[in-house]
């Protein structure tokens, strides 16, 4: 059951699927734990309503006291949980867009080459090259990750000619996401100028609250997840990356961790696969 949802966010089965690089391994894991999250919240709100009409039945609650309903609850915070999740998963792909491009770096650190000036006193406070090379690719990877996905995006295709994003429908969906986690962060969700002069296609105007439907949550979660598994195995094979498959013991325990969640997420009716 775990593998087959694994399966329709592009992940694959973690014991089939090809060599990862370590980064992608990191996004991996926090992702699994989103994953869970999403299937045992609201299975776990109904857990507690049929707790409460059994205590009602046996007469050890009153309807008095079952004023709370836990599911009711539940919904009228869905625009926070969705707000909270989207954020997540897009904090978890871009540190690992970060982690790829330090580790591309390390592993070719000729890539660092370019016309950007070191200062002197800065070289002077490194007592080796490989502490050098190492605090010049921090520089750059911090300097990149504040630039947005398109600025990123558009740097690696320029030096290195590799595309996060192959499509550019692809890499508009990516900004759109990008840009959501950044009204919802920086804006409470109200739509900004930012916003819409970075995601023209939007129907919302300035000042309205951007809803992000369960359904929408979902689609992102699925691009997010087949993008960085794109994305890893074209950059394993561009900048010669070290990869290794996945700790079988690893992947087991997240399968049965998984697998545990959704039972009890559809054992109540609550969807969760994608696609």
């Amino acid at each position: 059951m775990s593998q087959e949802l694994l399966g329709t966010t592009g992940i694959g089965s973690p014991t089939k699927r090809p060599p990862t690089t370590e980064a992608f391994a990191g996004f991996f894991r926090a992702f699994v734990d989103l994953l869970s999250f999403v299937g045992f919240v609201p299975a776990m709100a109904m857990e507690g309503d049929k707790l409460a009409k059994k205590a009602q039945d046996a007469g050890i609650m009153t309807d008095d006291d079952a004023w709370l309903s836990w599911t009711g609850e539940m919904a009228s915070y869905h625009p926070l949980v969705e707000h909270m999740i989207h954020c997540h998963a897009v904090d978890n792909f871009l540190t690992y867009v970060s982690d790829l491009i330090s580790l591309a770096y390390r592993t070719r650190p000729e890539m660092l080459k370019s016309t950007e000036s070191v200062k002197l006193d800065e070289i002077l406070e490194y007592t080796t090259m490989e502490d050098l090379v190492s605090y010049l690719v921090d520089r750059k990877v911090n300097e990149l990750t504040y630039q947005g996905m398109r600025r990123i995006d558009s740097y690696l295709s320029g030096r290195f000619s590799f595309r996060l994003f192959e499509k550019e429908a692809t890499s508009k969906n990516a900004v759109r996401i990008v840009e959501a986690r950044n009204v919802i962060v920086h804006n409470r969700g109200f739509v900004s100028h930012i916003f819409i002069s970075r995601v023209p296609d939007c129907a919302l105007k300035i000042g309205q609250r951007l809803e992000i439907t369960w359904k929408t949550l979902f689609e992102d979660l699925t691009f997010l997840s087949t993008s960085a598994s794109d994305i890893d195995a074209r950059a394993i094979q561009k900048f010669n990356l070290r990869a290794a498959p996945f700790d079988e013991e690893f992947a087991h325990r997240i399968g049965l961790r998984l697998g545990r969640t959704l039972e009890l997420a559809r054992k109540n009716n609550v969807e969760v696969k994608v696609g």
